[in-house]
Parts: structure tokens; C-alpha cells; sequence
């Protein structure tokens, strides 16, 4: 019972990480992207 609310937490933590990771890449991408529509 200990062990499945660890393996949960641990999961949407995971998760949560996996999230974070995919905001930071996709802002710097759409970043970029408006930056070279800028300068074309």
C-alpha cells in the first residue's frame, strides 16, 4: 500500500517533469520560429 503511493507520486511526478521539459522545448522553438519570420 506504501509502495503503490510512492510508485504514484513517482509517476505524476514523471509526468510533471515530461511536461515541463516539452513547455521549455516548445517555447523555444516557436520562439525561434518567430524570430526567423522576423528576419525573412
Amino acid at each position: 500500500w506504501p509502495d503503490l503511493v510512492a510508485s504514484k507520486i513517482a509517476a505524476e511526478r514523471q509526468v510533471t517533469a515530461d511536461s515541463a521539459i516539452a513547455n521549455i522545448t516548445c517555447r523555444f522553438v516557436c520562439t525561434h520560429i518567430l524570430l526567423n519570420q522576423f528576419e525573412a
